[in-house]
């Protein structure tokens, strides 16, 4: 049976990778994110053509319907 520390370190390691993965696989400047949507076959997406900020702004900060 294996230490419970080396389970915990392997466990850790792991989750680590895929959160690193995960986090650059959506970030659009991320240098890995643009690899592996290259390989994956997906098309790079530009950092300017998500919506502005000021122009979400009144939808996150208009009351709720009551």
């Amino acid at each position: 049976m294996l230490p419970l520390i080396l389970i915990v370190v392997v466990f850790v390691t792991v989750v680590m990778a895929v959160f690193a993965f995960g986090a650059a696989a959506v970030t659009p400047s991320s240098v890995l994110g643009a690899r592996l949507r290259a390989l994956g076959g997906q098309q790079q997406r530009s950092i300017h053509s998500a919506r502005p900020f000021r122009s979400l702004r009144p939808m996150f900060l208009a009351p709720a319907p009551g």
